[in-house]
């Protein structure tokens, strides 16, 4: 099976990035509190944002849209995407994720502009 590849549009501002919390703690009766790793890798969570200043155009808004409704179908399927945001820590590489949360938003900026939102994370 072909890997899904996020479509090459325009990029967005630098990403908000968050790493995962791989601990998990538990209270104990005398008031201390144990903890351990839950998990041995912590996957980052980015935040994508195309905002007034680099809008997406109204075709990239509808690749974006075909591309999360009908090739990653949501949540459903994991992707490449490549990091291209400028400034970005991450510029240029390369990471497999998946949509997480509520699905891209998009607001009219300008005739024919949209400013988009949607999160996603490594797998």
């Amino acid at each position: 099976m072909a890997v899904l590849v996020f479509p090459d549009i325009t990029p967005p501002m630098t990403p908000e990035v968050q790493p995962a919390d791989v601990g998990i703690t538990s209270p104990m009766e005398d008031g201390s509190v144990i903890s351990r790793a839950r998990y041995t890798r912590s996957r980052l969570t980015f935040y994508l944002l195309w905002g007034d200043k680099n809008p997406l155009t109204t075709q990239e808004k509808m690749v974006l849209m075909d591309f999360y409704q009908n090739k990653a179908k949501g949540s459903s399927a994991t992707f490449e995407w490549t990091c291209n945001a400028p400034y970005s820590p991450y510029y240029g590489q390369k990471f497999i994720v998946r949509f997480i949360g509520d699905p891209p938003r998009f607001r009219l900026v300008a005739p024919g502009y949209w400013a988009a939102q949607c999160v996603i994370k490594e797998d």
